[in-house]
């Protein structure tokens, strides 16, 4: 299977917005109680930018979304989402890997935040080196600090193009 990204584009933001409440909606309704689609999808496309969105794709098709932001101390994820029958076959993981090389690249850590209700994601992120820095009653903040070795290949290493934050 050929996994890479491409640059998200304004005609993206109907299938963002499907992969996100595939994503999302159980966790939204567990944390606050239900998913109001009119609200939801007004949020999205108010917070929908091209410019930090990638499109991911498996032999051609897409399949998810990945949102990251750089910021002046570090690399913040803002969403790795895929569709329900694209989990569990190693893409999310080749995705992240490439945001863990770029954010060490740039000598920075990959910060994310998750519901607190989404151990699964929790548990995801630990097994790739995140650790929790913080937490409130809805939200888990974690962390993955850089490795001090950054080989120059970086990127070919994972099969995935990085993500050009």
């Amino acid at each position: 299977m050929r996994v890479e990204v491409r640059q998200a584009t304004k005609e993206d933001t109907s299938f963002s917005f499907v992969v996100t409440e595939e994503a999302m909606r159980q966790y939204v309704e567990a944390t606050w109680g239900q998913w109001d689609s009119v609200t939801q999808r007004l949020a999205h496309g108010e917070s929908f930018d091209p410019a930090t969105h990638w499109i991911v794709l498996a032999d051609g098709q897409a399949i998810g979304i990945v949102a990251a932001a750089l910021e002046p101390s570090h690399v913040q994820l803002v969403k790795l989402y895929l569709r329900t029958q694209s989990r569990g076959f190693g893409i999310g993981a080749l995705i992240l890997s490439a945001l863990l090389r770029s954010a060490a690249s740039r000598s920075q850590p990959l910060r994310l935040r998750v519901l607190a209700v989404n151990t699964r994601a929790q548990a995801f992120y630990r097994r790739h080196g995140f650790r929790e820095s913080f937490r409130t009653a809805e939200r888990v903040f974690m962390e993955a600090r850089p490795n001090p070795v950054v080989r120059a290949d970086i990127h070919r290493q994972c099969g995935v193009p990085p993500v050009p934050i």
